[in-house]
């Protein structure tokens, strides 16, 4: 299979046609992460930022995408960054620690979760909580991932109202 594009992405996870199949409404953009280091993960990521030139940036379970978008946010001082604690993780908690000063607004899933963002040192009024399975008026069901976009609709509202 070499050279295939399945396995390009990856033989089992990381397959970017089963998601875009799951939610085809959503454009997305794959990102070359096949090198398996940081460092070109981050590279990848700041090459997306400055060829779409986002206003909002929303990684889900991206650990490397704070980096990148550090140094885009130096570049850009309109970009924002939304960070999700989806889960109850100490990796997450201290990624998110370390670079709380370029979050614009940061939600929690769960009470608890939004509890922990102010107890590693956010600012309370940058945090939301916005529970797993919220629904709302405008909002489109896309399957699991739901939320995620909902979350994404509810959040350019706050931020750029």
């Amino acid at each position: 299979m070499a050279g295939s594009r399945r396995s390009r992405e990856g033989n089992r996870f990381h397959c970017p046609e089963a998601f875009r199949r799951l939610h085809p409404d959503l454009e997305t953009l794959s990102l070359d992460g096949r090198s398996g280091t940081r460092a070109a993960r981050e590279l990848a990521i700041e090459s997306v930022l400055r060829r779409v030139r986002p206003d909002v940036v929303v990684p889900l379970s991206m650990f490397d995408a704070f980096a990148a978008v550090r140094r885009a946010k130096e570049r850009r001082s309109d970009l924002r960054f939304l960070f999700t604690l989806n889960e109850v993780s100490p990796q997450f908690l201290v990624d998110c620690q370390k670079h709380l000063s370029i979050i614009d607004r940061l939600l929690g899933v769960s009470r608890l979760a939004a509890r922990l963002l102010v107890d590693i040192g956010a600012d309370p009024s940058r945090v939301d909580y916005v529970s797993d399975g919220s629904r709302s008026p405008g909002a489109v069901r896309l399957g699991r991932s739901a939320d995620e976009r909902f979350v994404s609709y509810r959040v350019r509202g706050a931020l750029f109202e």
